[in-house]
């Protein structure tokens, strides 16, 4: 679960949420992707999806001052 992306060591990726409110950059290397079947994910999404993450200190916010996050569970935090 916590395999790094080979070849993705200092590579940057820029994301954001479909409304285009909330841009983001995180820099690599992200874990493997990941299905999460938890009740949470399941909520947001209706299904199971695919994640990833990145140590707190590779992730920036670039624009996003609604954004919000709670602890989801003893080793995450969403942002919502």
């Amino acid at each position: 679960m916590d395999r790094p992306v080979a070849g993705t060591e200092g590579q940057s990726f820029d994301g954001g949420c479909h409304c285009g409110d909330i841009r983001f950059r995180a820099t690599g290397p992200p874990r493997q992707i990941l299905i999460c079947h938890c009740s949470d994910c399941l909520k947001l999404t209706g299904a199971s999806w695919r994640a990833s993450a990145v140590q707190a200190e590779n992730f920036i916010l670039l624009t996003g001052s609604g954004l919000r996050w709670y602890s989801s569970s003893d080793w995450a935090e969403c942002g919502f």
